[in-house]
C-alpha cells in the first residue's frame, strides 16, 4: 500500500487502492454526526476539515481536466501561488464556513467520486512519467497523492481526535 508522497514510481492499482482505503476512513468519520461541533486547536471543526479536503480535491480534478484540454490555468488558483497556501486555505474556509454539513458531506462525496474516476483512468505510466502531464512540471503521482490520500493523512488525526472528543 502506498502512503504519503511516494519517492519512487507507484502503480495505478496501488494508487487507486490507497485512495479507496483513505477515503473509506474519511467517509466513516464523516458519517459521525456528533463529531461536527468540537473544534481543533486551530479552531477548525471536522466539517471545516472535510470542506478543506473537498476544495483541494475539486482543484486537482480541475487541473487534470484543464491540462487534458490544453487550457491549463495558474496553479493552485488564479491570484494565489503555492507560497500563499495559508491565504488560499483561509479563503476556502471563509467560502465554506456557513455551508450546511449535509452539503459539505455531499460535495466531499461528489469530488471524491470524481477523483476516483480520475485515478482509475490513469495508467502507471501516466502517474510516473513527467511527460504524461507536462503542465504539472513533475510526475502526476505527486499531485494525486498530495491532494488525496496523502492530504487525508495530514488531517486524519485531527478528524479522529475530534470524533473521539465529541459528546
Amino acid at each position: 500500500m502506498v502512503s504519503g508522497d511516494p519517492k519512487g514510481p507507484v502503480s495505478a492499482e496501488e494508487c487507486l487502492a490507497a485512495f479507496r482505503d483513505a477515503r473509506a476512513r474519511v467517509d466513516a468519520l464523516a458519517g459521525q454526526t456528533t463529531a461536527w461541533s468540537a473544534e481543533s486547536a486551530e479552531g477548525w471543526t471536522a466539517k471545516d476539515y472535510l470542506a478543506h479536503l473537498t476544495a483541494w480535491q475539486r482543484r486537482m480534478v480541475r487541473w487534470f481536466e484543464e491540462g487534458a484540454a490544453g487550457k491549463f490555468r495558474e496553479r493552485p488558483e488564479p491570484d494565489f501561488t503555492f507560497e500563499q497556501l495559508d491565504e488560499l486555505n483561509a479563503h476556502d474556509w471563509e467560502a465554506s464556513r456557513d455551508t450546511p454539513l449535509d452539503e459539505v458531506r455531499s460535495e466531499f462525496a461528489r469530488t471524491a467520486d470524481a477523483v476516483e474516476m480520475l485515478i482509475a483512468s490513469l495508467t502507471s505510466e501516466d502517474l510516473n512519467d513527467p511527460e504524461r502531464a507536462p503542465w504539472l512540471g513533475f510526475e502526476a503521482r505527486h499531485t494525486i497523492v498530495g491532494n488525496t490520500y496523502g492530504h487525508y493523512a495530514e488531517h486524519l488525526a485531527d478528524l479522529e481526535r475530534l470524533a473521539s472528543e465529541a459528546p
